[in-house]
């Protein structure tokens, strides 16, 4: 499984640039030492939206349904707690 950080906290320290005139590239220890982020797959998202519009369109007019419970259901199966 991959693991993501979120590039836009790493600041360019290593591989100078004339051109750039700066840094242009992270150091290994840079990305290493950042926090890893909590990440869905975008799959499992799409399956989950798709779960969710058949409920809903099958409770589309029962006005007195309410979904909630089976739309968290949908989310902790594909998404996780």
């Amino acid at each position: 499984m991959a693991e993501y950080i979120d590039r836009t906290q790493l600041e360019p320290d290593t591989e100078w640039s004339e051109y750039d005139d700066g840094f242009v590239s992270y150091s290994q220890s840079q990305i290493r030492s950042m926090p890893k982020a909590d990440v869905v797959e975008r799959e499992k998202v799409n399956k989950a939206i798709e779960e969710m519009e058949y409920l809903r369109a099958q409770y589309r007019n029962d006005t007195y349904y309410d979904c909630k419970h089976e739309v968290l259901e949908i989310l902790k199966k594909y998404i996780g707690e």
